[in-house]
């Protein structure tokens, strides 16, 4: 196994941003990826201006994680938040390594030290990289090779932060993270697999093997959810919201597949029973569809003959619902699909109400986006 984390650490220095500034966080995730709330590399499509000045945010920020390896097979890879993206049995290889795993860089604008971590399951968001192979054109950076497309730069981070993934779901694959997870893991490689070259053949079928396995039958289990920190709610804005719009893209692409034909209908099944959750939900709450958690009743835990049931209808009451409801930007894509999936009046006023709730914040618009990540204007 080959280290490449000090020429990926060179290359960040020389795109001339202070490794955790301002400017270098807008070109991806916070220096510790596992930081709770939102980062700027979420959401469903990036509107930032493709300029020069971007690109070197970008490969940056991406170019600094501690996650560089050659992608031998079977590779082994550790997932933990701070130790994300290293191998199994990894030892600091150099002075700028902690034994956490995090990556140690000095700022040049402060005495201060910033400590950058690997991409974990949980948190993996490469949407920027993937939005630079798109548009950068002939944008060109500095690298230790000369100057370079900005494309062709992206494109290696990227396949390295796939293969990385693809490691650690083998490594530790039956670990149920929840809605977000399989949102985040099913998105990825749906996303990358769209990119030639960034998905290869091996991570494919790691990643497929993990959807038979453990991604599909915890969403077909009873109760289909997960009980967020164990209060006995499940978060509506990741196990709808998010997994929602994860299994409408994975549909489209498995269907492509030859060999994999068996999972196409368990696929469509989840899908249209994550819609009716939504719609369900919906019709006891109302409101803006931006609402926070709901409660995993007993019928749910049951399910139907240990299965996922297909409806909450008469399972769930408002009082299930709760606030606070300010995740509707989360909601609109999701909504778009439901509307796709489930037409009528309900899910026609569903998807008007969520979209008409969002607030007018610039920061929200990676997220307004319809099923197919084309951009949605509020009424």
């Amino acid at each position: 196994m080959t280290t490449y984390n000090q020429l990926t650490t060179t290359l960040a220095l020389m795109q001339g941003i202070d490794i955790g500034s301002h400017d270098w966080n807008e070109g991806g995730l916070y220096a510790f990826a596992g930081q709770t709330g939102g980062h700027p590399a979420y959401g469903w499509r990036r509107p930032e201006n493709m300029t020069r000045a971007r690109c070197r945010a970008v490969i940056s920020n991406y170019a600094a994680r501690p996650i560089y390896y050659t992608p031998e097979s079977g590779l082994m890879i550790q997932s933990g938040y701070r130790i994300a993206g290293r191998p199994v049995g990894w030892e600091p290889e150099d002075s700028l390594d902690l034994p956490s795993g995090e990556r140690a860089y000095l700022s040049t604008e402060s005495p201060s030290i910033t400590l950058v971590s690997g991409l974990d399951p949980m948190h993996f968001w490469i949407d920027p990289l993937l939005d630079v192979i798109d548009r950068a054109g002939h944008i060109e950076v500095d690298t230790p090779f000369g100057s370079q497309k900005a494309t062709l730069v992206a494109h290696i981070l990227a396949k390295a932060h796939v293969d990385s993934l693809a490691g650690m779901i083998r490594y530790q694959g039956s670990y149920w993270g929840g809605g977000r997870l399989f949102a985040r893991v099913v998105d990825t490689f749906v996303q990358a697999n769209k990119r030639a070259g960034v998905l290869s053949a091996e991570s494919a079928i790691v990643f497929l093997q993990w959807l038979e396995s453990y991604g599909l039958p915890a969403l077909e289990q009873a109760p289909g959810v997960t009980n967020a920190k164990g209060v006995g709610r499940f978060n509506i804005y990741q196990d709808i919201s998010w997994v929602l719009p994860a299994l409408y893209d994975l549909a489209n692409v498995v269907q492509t597949l030859t060999g994999y034909e068996s999972l196409v209908a368990r696929i469509e099944q989840r899908k249209r029973q994550v819609a009716q959750w939504a719609l369900d939900i919906d019709a006891v709450a109302g409101g803006k569809g931006a609402w926070s958690d709901c409660d995993i009743t007993g019928e749910m835990v049951v399910g139907l003959d240990g299965r996922t049931l297909d409806t909450l209808q008469g399972v769930i009451q408002k009082e299930n619902v709760h606030e606070p409801e300010w995740y509707g930007a989360w909601a609109v894509r999701a909504a778009d699909v439901v509307r796709k999936l489930l037409p009528g009046p309900e899910s026609e006023d569903y998807f008007a109400r969520v979209v008409g709730g969002v607030p007018s914040d610039p920061a929200l618009k990676p997220w307004m986006v319809d099923a197919d990540r084309n951009w949605v204007t509020p009424a």
